[in-house]
């Protein structure tokens, strides 16, 4: 389990070197060629392919499409003789948006690959067949941004190294991407602008009259706002349970220990007291929120809970660690996996993590309220 962890770790500390070398590259790079040399080989090179080893990675493949023969796809990666990811590479900064990418979909029908990447060297998009076997499809189910990713992006961009690589795992996983992908697009626009279809399913919940379309759309803005509002009260009921606890929380006692967290002692951001009290809100009905403590360092913050003798000088003890000074935010416990957050209202919705962690420090009986 500590090797997986380690490799883990390797892995994510890899994709963070490359991302630092790209971004110095990057302005340098003015054709497709030079991107190929200094962003797309040391990416597969990173993802544990062999560059120079053709039974692994084939430079400008070959297959005849029909009448067309000669044609070139950049790079197959191989296995067992036969492609199983075609990767078309574009001069960096090129817009893949308004990129031609028939060729890579004409190789696509023809081979056995089931996986397509469209690059320029930093953005990386990933096919696949999922909605017609054989048929790549229009729109990637993942996209790595060398410039812009979260550990969680990292966890699905592992899948596709030569160590982890699995085909019938990767499509089940390239499935649910697609998937939920396309359900969040749904409801962010139903939210923003309820469609008729929508407001009339909301409505058979409730409404028991005629819902003629001329009816529905009277009710259109009333499921906008309704929607809003939903969202709103539960973000205030959140902040109530936490403020409230901040006014019965006492002055803490900040005397020396042992064991103090490594790094030189900070003030906290506004990040970090905003997830200090989010926080307490979690746990508020496991321990008392003048026992909880955010205590930041210049490497990271630990969030600390004190015994409940508030009469007792103590340092208190480590729950987990936290980093939300950064773009990749994330908690963590020493010697397991960390939990990577796309944002702090990523705190919610790992509430069970936080709960579980807080109990593991508490007595048995303190852990069973809940």
């Amino acid at each position: 389990m500590g090797n997986l962890q380690e490799e883990a770790m390797d892995f994510i500390d890899e994709v963070r070197t490359l991302s630092t070398r790209f971004r110095h590259a990057a302005e340098h790079l003015e054709t497709e060629e030079a991107t190929k040399n200094a962003l797309v080989l040391p990416f597969l090179q990173a993802m544990g392919y062999s560059i120079f080893d053709p039974t692994e990675l084939v430079p400008e493949y070959t297959a005849d499409v029909g009448t067309k023969k000669g044609e070139k796809v950049d790079y197959a990666v191989m296995r067992d003789g036969q492609p199983t990811i075609l990767i078309e590479c574009k001069k960096f900064g090129a817009d893949l948006d308004d990129t031609q990418i028939s060729q890579l979909v004409r190789y696509f029908h023809v081979s056995q690959a089931h996986f397509g990447i469209l690059t320029d060297g930093v953005v990386y998009r990933f096919f696949t067949d999922i909605d017609q076997p054989n048929v790549m499809d229009t729109k990637p189910f993942l996209e790595f941004n060398f410039m812009d990713y979260s550990d969680p992006d990292v966890e699905e961009l592992k899948r596709f190294t030569k160590s982890e690589f699995n085909q019938d795992a990767a499509m089940d996983a390239a499935r649910e991407l697609k998937f939920s992908s396309e359900i969040k697009r749904v409801l962010a626009r139903e939210l923003a602008n309820p469609s008729i279809e929508f407001t009339r399913y909301i409505m058979s919940k409730f409404y028991e009259g005629n819902r003629r379309r001329a009816v529905v759309q009277k009710f259109q803005p009333i499921v906008k706002e309704a929607f809003a509002g939903f969202i709103n009260d539960r973000i205030d009921a959140r902040l109530k349970i936490a403020l409230d606890s901040i006014e019965d929380q006492p002055t803490q006692p900040t005397t020396e220990s042992s064991e103090a967290p490594e790094g030189e002692e900070a003030a906290l951001t506004d990040n970090e007291q905003e997830a200090l009290n989010i926080i307490k809100a979690i746990v508020g009905n496991m321990v008392d929120a003048w026992r909880i403590e955010l205590r930041p360092t210049t490497l990271y913050t630990s969030v600390v809970l004190h015994d409940d003798d508030e009469a007792t000088d103590d340092y208190g003890r480590v729950v987990f660690r936290l980093r939300v000074r950064s773009d990749n935010m994330r908690m963590d416990v020493r010697g397991e996996p960390p939990v990577a957050l796309e944002n702090l209202d990523g705190l919610y919705s790992n509430s069970a993590w936080i709960r579980d962690a807080f109990a593991k420090l508490i007595d048995p009986v303190a852990s069973n309220v809940q």
